[in-house]
């Protein structure tokens, strides 16, 4: 139960952040910003800037609950979230977790990152990475 709180609280935070944010590009389905190569950085890694910050690893579903957020219908966005983050698909960030940039979606603020010595990605706010 000590897990369901802490997913619940960090829900909560991340929802009050992506409705502060508001302004966020819910990338309105459009697929044509997106890389046609993949891209790996070969800057070593980045840092997640703040705990605020969730991902996805499906770009649509990752746009859907910002779409949840911009529309401010909070209860949709922290079903959705903690489904995702129960099935595996989605993640929470933790303040300066390293992470290695793989995509770029900039016209819509995205970008597609995996943890250090994990291969499991993730898309974010593009915000999320210093």
């Amino acid at each position: 139960m000590s897990l369901l709180r802490h997913v619940a609280s960090s829900v909560v935070m991340v929802v009050l952040i992506a409705l502060a944010i508001g302004s966020t590009d819910s990338g309105s389905g459009s697929r044509q910003n997106r890389s046609d190569r993949p891209a790996t950085s070969t800057d070593g890694p980045k840092h997640i800037s703040g705990s605020q910050w969730f991902g996805c690893s499906d770009r649509e579903y990752f746009e859907k609950l910002v779409g949840y957020a911009v529309d401010k219908d909070n209860e949709a966005f922290k079903r959705g979230l903690a489904a995702g983050v129960v099935a595996g698909n989605c993640t929470l960030f933790k303040n300066g977790e390293a992470v290695y940039t793989v995509d770029t979606a900039i016209f819509s603020g995205l970008v597609k990152v995996r943890r250090r010595g994990e291969t499991q990605e993730y898309w974010t706010n593009l915000e999320a990475v210093d």
